[in-house]
């Protein structure tokens, strides 16, 4: 597994998409155990993405 370096990110915040655009939806890792998708969310979400989710 590689991971990211999320201070390397540019974290744009927008509180919905601009009028006529599409909206683009990014997934940023499949993993087999639960504890490493949850040590990702919260790194993401401490970096400033308030979207992120497990589903």
């Amino acid at each position: 597994m590689s991971w990211i370096d999320v201070g390397a990110l540019n974290i744009v915040k927008s509180s919905k998409p601009p009028d006529n655009q599409k909206l683009y939806r990014v997934q940023v890792g499949a993993f087999s155990n639960r504890g490493n998708a949850d040590a990702l969310l919260k790194k993401l979400k401490s970096a400033g993405f308030t979207d992120a989710f497990i589903k």
